[in-house]
């Protein structure tokens, strides 16, 4: 039951030999599985792999060796924004927005040029820019 649920060639196996069983009695052993085909492999199925996560914007911040990191919410001016905050620099407040993947970051870097921001630094799945604002709260 268990190799049905993993692969669709074991499965035609399964109902194919119980229909065979059933009717009639059992023959020689199977044919060979041709190289490739998913009744070639032996092996069990492979355990389950970690996913890497994304890094958060606090993570970034301190991949950049930012300090006073504020973690901001979400302000939905500009879509795709996952996780946004914002740190010092070498002086300077940067933000720091993080994205669900590399096509949404690369949208919003897009739509942020329109506005005159553009990014100092990009990494998997964030980017830091110079804040507009480098004077005032924290998140403004």
């Amino acid at each position: 039951m268990i190799r049905a649920l993993t692969t669709a060639g074991a499965v035609i196996g399964i109902v194919l030999g119980a229909a065979a069983c059933a009717s009639t009695p059992p023959a020689s052993a199977p044919p060979p599985a041709q190289a490739g085909s998913p009744a070639a492999s032996t092996s069990a199925p492979s355990a389950v792999q970690a996913v890497p996560q994304p890094e958060t914007a606090e993570q970034a911040a301190a991949s950049l060796g930012a300090t006073g990191f504020t973690d901001c919410p979400a302000s939905g001016s500009l879509a795709g924004v996952v996780d946004g905050g914002t740190a010092r620099y070498h002086g300077y407040r940067i933000g720091i927005d993080t994205f669900a993947g590399t096509k949404q970051r690369d949208n919003w870097v897009s739509a942020a040029a329109n506005l005159g921001v553009v990014p100092m630094f990009k990494g998997s799945n964030w980017v830091a820019y110079k804040a507009q604002s480098q004077h005032g709260a924290a998140c403004s």
